[in-house]
């Protein structure tokens, strides 16, 4: 009986050890500085475009949360969404390059915007450059 409490005991002292040892940490979420970005399709029929952008963060701790695409008519918005992470970091531009696809359903001729974060850019569907964007 002695050796189980003396057991049960030195497990909650490791528990307790452990717990207070362990950081909390905090993170706050906000909209990614967009800087560049384009429009572009593949080869395929129907084209399937994509959008191609790069985002800064100002050092390490700064890291891609996640994106939104939401289609309205002929406008579409995109909303990235980066993490800053309360951990230590050096200060350095964090550059972050993603590529979105945003569909196939677009009609020839017609001419769509897509909004980044509150940057637009325009293109005329069928008229975009195909291939990689780089």
């Amino acid at each position: 009986m002695k050796k189980i409490v003396v057991i049960l005991l030195a497990a909650l002292l490791i528990l307790g050890v452990v717990a207070t040892g362990c950081q909390v940490i905090r993170y706050r979420k906000y909209l990614a500085y967009i800087e560049y970005m384009k429009i572009w399709a593949d080869d395929s029929f129907p084209p399937q475009y994509f959008l191609y952008f790069r985002s800064q963060g100002p050092n390490s701790s700064h890291k891609f949360y996640r994106y939104y695409v939401s289609r309205f008519g002929k406008t579409i918005r995109v909303m990235v969404v980066h993490v800053e992470l309360n951990t230590l970091h050096t200060q350095a531009v964090v550059n972050f390059h993603r590529i979105i696809p945003l569909g196939t359903h677009f009609v020839p001729g017609e001419t769509y915007t897509v909004e980044v974060n509150g940057w637009a850019n325009t293109f005329v569907a069928g008229e975009v450059s195909s291939g990689w964007p780089f």
